[in-house]
């Protein structure tokens, strides 16, 4: 809200500083926080977005503690997901801290990449960068940085998924670190992998997620790999989710894995390679690694409702995957607000051209550049 209204609040505790914090953030732009004590009284909200009550604190206390680690109350924001808030997000909240205490100051913000870290650093908004995340997704993100290998950083998305844990009671897992939350029950390792133990060759069919990290991992072993893909391009549904609005960060996890797949010899990669059983069979490899994803479900199954609903199987539902899959599908207006609907009329059929199904022994692959890959940012796609 924008209010012209003058607030006066009188009580500078706990209470008192959080109102008036929530209403600067929320636009009153005249609130006036009165308190007996001289350090506070005729306080307003600071432009930065703090009180200047807090502001008042830090000029008190500037010299006192070692260390000053400083965030916001509003949790919500300072764990957002990439969605809707973005890298560094704090910055227009802390900056003003380092302009009253000479002393280290640290602070979070979801620092994903190194050109950011080095910016708050040198734009002198803190001393030290804390990575939570990020070293979730990649707990020596510290080491590359200093080793010269920024390339090979597996940067956060922002997903939240080794959040939801914490709600759930369950393990904490990530969608760039498979091995996050295995290092003890299974003895994984993010940077190490055993080396193979056989001459054994693989198939990994299918280049979506999974299937990239399947032909990386076994790549790393020293095993002959081959992978293939239906289509032109790598990556799977994780392409078009990157393209939907403020998920543009998802593509980190194509990007990461083509990545280090360009840095394997020994993996090979056929695009536009559909398979049959019978090609997969004639291909001839000792192990098959099937990774051609999944679906959406248009029963009606879902976590709550384990059974189909009756009536659905002649019905026209909408899913994400048929969507994808119509192309230019232009969905009715009453189904905007809905993830499963019904409605009168027929799906455009899918005109694209199909991939001949020649056996994948035929066909030649085509490696991966060797120009190095450009690191991906938050605009690399537009949403």
């Amino acid at each position: 809200m924008r209010s012209k209204a003058k607030v006066v609040i009188i009580g500078g505790g706990v209470a008192g500083c959080s109102l008036l914090y929530h209403l600067a953030r929320r636009g009153c732009t005249e609130v006036t926080l009165l308190e007996q004590d001289e350090l506070t009284s005729g306080s307003t909200w600071h432009a930065a977005g703090l009180c200047t009550q807090f502001v008042s604190s830090f000029n008190f206390l500037k010299d006192i503690p070692d260390l000053w680690d400083v965030t916001l109350e509003d949790y919500s924001f300072e764990m957002g997901t990439s969605r809707f808030v973005k890298e560094a997000s704090l910055e227009s909240t802390i900056s003003y801290v380092k302009d009253i205490t000479q002393k280290p100051v640290v602070s979070v913000g979801r620092f994903t990449t190194p050109d950011t870290m080095l910016r708050m650093v040198k734009d002198g908004v803190v001393d030290l960068i804390g990575c939570a995340r990020p070293s979730i997704a990649d707990p020596f993100l510290p080491n590359k940085i200093n080793e010269g290998r920024e390339d090979e950083i597996r940067e956060c998305i922002g997903c939240n998924i080794c959040y939801t844990g914490d709600q759930t009671y369950n393990p904490i897992r990530c969608t760039q670190n498979p091995t996050m939350g295995e290092e003890w029950r299974r003895g994984w390792h993010p940077e190490k992998i055993a080396k193979k133990r056989s001459d054994r060759s693989v198939l990994v069919v299918g280049a979506g997620p999974a299937g990239l990290e399947a032909a990386v991992a076994l790549g790393k072993r020293g095993y002959d790999v081959a992978l293939a893909e239906a289509t032109r391009e790598l990556g799977g549904r994780v392409l078009k989710e990157a393209t939907l609005p403020g998920l543009a960060e998802w593509i980190r996890v194509v990007d990461y894995r083509v990545g280090q797949l360009s840095r394997l010899p020994n993996v090979e990669i056929f695009r536009e390679s559909t398979l049959d059983a019978e090609q997969i069979l004639e291909f001839g490899s000792d192990h098959v690694v099937l990774a051609t994803g999944s679906v959406w479900r248009n029963s009606g199954v879902g976590y709550w409702h384990t059974a189909p609903i009756e009536g659905l199987e002649d019905a026209e539902i909408f899913t994400p995957t048929t969507s994808w899959q119509a192309g230019s599908l232009r969905v009715p207006p009453s189904c905007w607000t809905t993830i499963t609907t019904t409605w009168a009329g027929s799906w455009p059929k899918n005109s694209e051209k199909k991939t001949s199904k020649s056996p994948l022994s035929r066909l030649k692959p085509r490696p991966l550049s060797t120009q190095p890959r450009q690191r991906s940012t938050c605009g690399s796609r537009a949403g």
